[in-house]
């Protein structure tokens, strides 16, 4: 009789746990539908002003002239958008490049500014990763003023860690490797050298794995060892070493667990 009592009365506590534990994951799976939905209403928005911007010109150069007479500690996150959406279109984006050049150069647009423009809103600004995120970051990295080319740093990297894809961090890796290997000058080419790095430090996890796939890449800078200095080729050695070591680590988790089977 009182075996019985007390599976009667655990019956309901069990119930209640139940209960909770599938509240706890209806929750969740709440609160990922809504953020899935926000951003597929936000990218849904940021498409349709990207086409206005394409075919009206009036809408493009009110932006423009807003953004450019806007004081310094005045931009918003928004601006950051708002700009690589009037990028999309290939006729504005020399106009662009000129004024995030010379916002750079004020301070009114710095790397904090991308950050927080650009971080965790990946799905988002999915369309606006390429050509317009890629081709304003390669504009800045090249350009002769320190101040752009670290704007080109943070929006490389920002593009790097938001787009997962393994295609899209081809197109960002096999750009710098471009900037590396063109010899075009020491800022452009410590630039670039410094968002490998970024990733290679970055505490995300598997940050230095994710270069893997792209191995080949970082290996054919090495026909280029002549052409950068001290520092440079350094770099590239820590960048090669961190990847390499990382495949290691792998191997041996992998031995480690064909000896816990054995």
């Amino acid at each position: 009789r009182r075996e019985r009592e007390d599976a009667v009365a655990s019956g309901p506590r069990r119930k209640r746990r139940r209960n909770r534990r599938g509240g706890r994951r209806g929750g969740a799976e709440s609160k990922r539908a809504a953020a899935q939905s926000r951003s597929g209403a936000e990218s849904l928005t940021l498409e349709s002003l990207s086409r206005g911007f394409q075919y009206r010109a009036d809408l493009s150069a009110s932006l423009l002239s807003a953004i450019k007479s806007a004081p310094p500690h005045r931009h918003p996150p928004s601006d950051v958008w708002l700009l690589l959406c009037c990028a999309s279109a290939p006729h504005h984006r020399p106009t662009i490049l000129t004024l995030l050049r010379a916002k750079s150069q004020t301070g009114a647009f710095a790397p904090e500014l991308l950050g927080d423009a650009l971080r965790g809103n990946g799905p988002s600004l999915r369309h606006l990763f390429s050509p317009a995120g890629l081709e304003l970051a390669d504009g800045l990295v090249r350009s002769p003023e320190r101040s752009s080319r670290a704007l080109g740093t943070e929006l490389y990297s920002l593009l790097y860690g938001e787009f997962s894809d393994p295609r899209d961090r081809q197109e960002v890796v096999g750009s710098l490797v471009t900037h590396v290997g063109s010899g075009a000058g020491k800022g452009e080419v410590d630039a670039a050298m410094s968002v490998f790095g970024r990733v290679m430090g970055s505490a995300a996890p598997g940050a230095a794995k994710s270069l893997r796939p792209f191995l080949p890449f970082l290996t054919s800078l090495l026909d280029h060892v002549r052409e950068l200095d001290d520092g440079q080729v350094r770099r590239l050695f820590l960048v090669l070493f961190g990847v390499g070591y990382s495949d290691e680590e792998d191997d041996d988790d992998d031995d480690v667990g064909k000896d816990g089977d054995a």
